[in-house]
């Protein structure tokens, strides 16, 4: 398991959009931590062209009521190793959120 500073939460259905807007489909809000922060900080100084990647995945889930939404996991992108890469792909990620259940 990595050390990686890592974000998770939920992105719902925009109930508040109005037809025809340019308002968002999804919207959500997940909390910054400074474990993560700092991460970012540190791999922007360390980047040559001052620019850091985030990483971002996302499951789609159904509430308890019945309304959809992604499960959200972000963190500071760094490209991995090659042999990583593989034993990554044995892995089912997104099994550790199931408990989780969103506030809509």
């Amino acid at each position: 398991m990595d050390d990686k500073a890592v974000i998770e939460g939920p992105v719902g259905i925009n109930g508040f959009k109005k037809v025809g807007s340019q308002q968002p489909d999804w919207t959500g809000k997940i909390p910054m931590t400074k474990e993560l922060l700092k991460e970012f900080v540190t791999q922007i100084k360390e980047s040559p062209n001052e620019e850091v990647q985030v990483g971002i995945a996302q499951w789609e889930r159904v509430s308890k009521a019945g309304n959809k939404y992604l499960y959200t996991k972000i963190e500071c992108y760094v490209p991995k190793p090659k042999e990583d890469i593989e034993e990554d792909l044995n892995t089912n990620v997104g099994e550790e959120d199931e408990g989780i259940e969103p506030p809509f």
